[in-house]
């Protein structure tokens, strides 16, 4: 079976849509544990960078180029992320409404911004235009 422009196109899409929901849902959540620094809040951010890692990891295939090392760097941080938080959390087993804030053991690993805005870019041009660069209906 021959595939298609639309083929890769649609397939690259489960892969940014996806993402950039996810990505938004990360900083939203993100934006909001900054107000109060609760532990419920904390965990909101969690899932949504434990998702990034699963989709990233599950539809590699369909990055290339840059977009590989921007995904490789987002996903480093993400798993360092994690190891600092699930450290913390079972050292304080807070309650949910607890404050929660813990520094990272490799203050280096820092959110790598410049390669989300690139992923995100990528994303919105994708989900904007089809394979032949019309807007889909």
């Amino acid at each position: 079976m021959k595939t298609t422009i639309a083929d890769t196109y649609l397939a690259r899409l489960r892969l940014f849509g996806p993402l950039r929901l996810l990505l938004t849902q990360s900083d939203l959540a993100y934006r909001h544990y900054l107000h109060k620094r609760l532990f419920i809040q904390a965990l909101n951010i969690r899932a949504a960078n434990k998702q990034i890692i699963r989709l990233l990891r599950g539809q590699a295939g369909f990055l290339s180029g840059h977009l590989i090392t921007d995904a490789a760097m987002l996903l480093n941080h993400y798993q360092s992320w994690l190891v600092d938080f699930d450290h913390h959390r079972r050292l304080v087993n807070p309650a949910l409404d607890a404050v929660f804030v813990f520094n990272s053991t490799d203050p280096s690993n820092r959110f790598p911004k410049d390669s989300v805005a690139r992923l995100i870019r990528h994303a919105d041009d994708l989900i904007a235009g089809s394979p032949s660069g019309n807007t889909l209906p």
